[in-house]
């Protein structure tokens, strides 16, 4: 059941999400609304859009419309957006779990991927195939450190100290849900530029990154994955199903957004929040990419 903020009240449970476009965001929902057709639980779905900005105005509204509590797939272009959305949820008058996500310094609830796990498990993935010189590309910079140490952590493993200009960490300007290779494909473009023929692989946190450095490498005459590996995070069915699949870190969208139903159950039957913490933990694919 989708509704605006103008629509009837209803005693619900909210889900705020980026877009229905965005695959990760109705996979997550999709699970939830499994689990909320199952208990009998009305839904009411709000989509925050690509500047993130409505999400901190959606939580300030849910008591008007008699939701009992809330699910938030958050979406964050900036640190400053991240800070204001962690502000938001301290304030909100109902329990709010985020999916997804896990807020640092704030006290909610939160299903959440195991980040460090992710980038540890495919940097060592490359790294037992042999290569030693791994770059590492992140969009939201604010919200990618444990990529970024799980990648690092790796690396020192095997006495590697990465060259500064391996990395490229970067705050996505213009994310575009309707043309979402965009701004990747632009990332890409820079990344290749500074660092393409002096690597053997990359560490991508997303699976639009790796497609965006796919297209650079295909640009500059790098062969895939033969001149540079390239791995991503989400498991994205568009990304296994491109002209060149790409290996991808699949994380488990539909189980977090049943655990999210779970947990926000639990928080409305008189949990805490900081004891309701679920941390979800994928599988590497190996597609053609890497």
């Amino acid at each position: 059941m989708s509704l605006s903020l103008s629509s009837t009240k209803l005693d619900a449970y909210a889900f705020i999400h980026p877009s229905s476009q965005h695959e990760s965001s109705w996979r997550m929902m999709g699970g939830f609304q499994k689990i909320a057709r199952q208990e009998g639980r009305r839904v009411m779905t709000l989509e925050i859009g690509p500047d993130g900005q409505r999400q901190s105005q959606y939580l300030a509204q849910l008591r008007e419309l008699q939701v009992c509590g809330a699910i938030v797939s958050p979406f964050f272009v900036s640190a400053r957006a991240l800070a204001q959305f962690s502000a938001a949820v301290t304030k909100c008058e109902v329990p709010v779990v985020t999916v997804g996500t896990q807020l640092f310094h704030v006290e909610c609830a939160a299903v959440f991927f195991d980040s460090f796990h992710a980038a540890y498990s495919v940097t060592r993935m490359l790294l037992d195939s042999g290569c030693r010189r791994i770059g590492f590309l992140s969009s939201e910079a604010a919200a990618t450190r444990n990529y970024h140490n799980g990648y690092r952590w790796a690396l020192e493993d095997r006495k590697i100290e990465p060259e500064p200009h391996w990395e490229l960490r970067e705050e996505f300007k213009h994310p575009d849900f309707e043309r979402p290779l965009a701004e990747p494909a632009e990332f890409g473009t820079r990344f290749v530029e500074q660092c393409g023929d002096q690597i053997e692989a990359v560490v991508c946190t997303n699976d639009y990154l790796a497609m965006g450095v796919i297209l650079a490498a295909r640009r500059v005459g790098l062969r895939v994955p033969e001149d540079l590996k390239v791995v991503g995070v989400d498991g994205l069915d568009c990304a296994a199903n491109w002209d060149v699949p790409v290996t991808s870190y699949e994380l488990p969208f539909e189980e977090a957004g049943e655990q999210a139903f779970r947990v926000l159950d639990a928080l409305l039957e008189g949990a805490t929040p900081s004891s309701q913490e679920v941390r979800l933990r994928g599988r590497i694919v190996r597609r053609t990419s890497a």
